[in-house]
């Protein structure tokens, strides 16, 4: 970002300059195994940021200060969604309405160490709990649209949600009880999905397969997704030797991890089955229409960062940095 007291003067800032910090914040999120359907998320997001903010305020600022400003903004929302995610082990999901994820983004990149992961979870745990849990029966409700989420597996579903609504009573853990039932109800989800995408021996590391079925999901799924998908093949496929401080799969369901039982655990478990959920649809709906170049919808975290309610905050950023350094013009 322009240093606040870097002496610019007021509209200074030249449109090769501008040019070429776009590429380098470009560059930053630019991977060679991205899928090819995938366009540039900074150029992108930039673009629709611009175009925004030139309805709201046509000639009201320096084109060329907003592209430097605008640019390392939305780098900034992006890389907060990554530490969300690799850092605080907290899986980001299509349920997530756009509000959501920019506020959640804007917590991860203002705050630090511990103090992020805290209050992320306060963030998501509120949100979810609104009115009674309304926002996490609506997540859950949704997922029966998704064709690995069965009637079976809905109601298993529904009954952790309801398990936690009772959390803390009488000295109940709704967590103890859940997690495992929706572990279970994930290997089954990724066994179907393996055999529809023909990888064998899925869950055998010697053979592979784990890596094999990352590929596939890969297949559907942005570069945005990839802290996700880190996440997730950690939690099902770390190997029971160590100690790690996120959710393990392989030391609940064998018991030798019996600590499990919190909050948090439960809802990021959940948040899990609803992502798995929409990749294997996303799959299998584009592997019935033999189209693996388009989206078939356009419920991803990555389109819904594009949606306007983040443009408009992103903006919103950009135009109150702007202001603080006396770059816009005509207001």
């Amino acid at each position: 970002m322009i240093p606040s007291g870097s002496g610019q003067k007021r509209g200074s800032i030249d449109r090769a300059e501008s040019v070429s910090r776009l590429s380098q914040c470009s560059a930053r999120l630019t991977r060679p195994s991205s899928p090819k359907n995938m366009n540039n998320p900074i150029e992108e997001l930039a673009t629709k940021i611009r175009s925004f903010l030139g309805r709201v305020a046509e000639g009201a600022l320096d084109v060329g200060a907003f592209a430097v400003v605008a640019t390392d903004e939305v780098y900034s929302v992006l890389d907060g969604l990554r530490t969300l995610q690799s850092t605080h082990a907290w899986c980001l999901t299509p349920s997530f309405p756009p509000y959501v994820i920019f506020a959640m983004a804007t917590t991860a990149r203002e705050t630090s160490g511990l103090a992020t992961g805290h209050a992320i979870y306060r963030f998501i745990r509120d949100w979810l709990r609104q009115n009674d849990w309304s926002n996490m029966r609506l997540m859950i409700s949704e997922m029966q649209s998704y064709r690995p989420i069965t009637a079976v597996r809905h109601k298993v579903i529904r009954d952790a949600m309801a398990a936690l609504k009772w959390h803390g009573k009488n000295g109940f853990n709704a967590a103890n009880l859940a997690v495992p039932s929706l572990f279970a109800i994930i290997d089954g989800m990724l066994t179907e999905f393996a055999e529809a995408a023909g990888v064998e021996k899925w869950n055998d590391r010697k053979r592979g397969g784990p890596k094999k079925l990352r590929a596939e999901f890969e297949r559907v799924t942005y570069a945005f997704d990839t802290p996700a998908l880190d996440l997730i093949f950690e939690v099902l496929f770390a190997s029971s030797i160590g100690v790690t401080r996120r959710l393990n799969r392989h030391k609940i369901l064998h018991g030798e991890w019996l600590r499990y039982g919190r909050i948090e655990h439960l809802i990021r478990t959940i948040l899990i089955v609803d992502f798995l959920g929409y990749v294997i649809d996303e799959y299998v709906n584009r592997q019935a229409a033999s189209d693996w170049t388009q989206p078939v919808s356009d419920k991803s975290v990555y389109s819904k960062l594009l949606s306007e309610s983040p443009v408009e905050s992103i903006a919103a950023l950009a135009r109150q940095r702007l202001t603080a350094r006396g770059l816009l013009r005509g207001t």
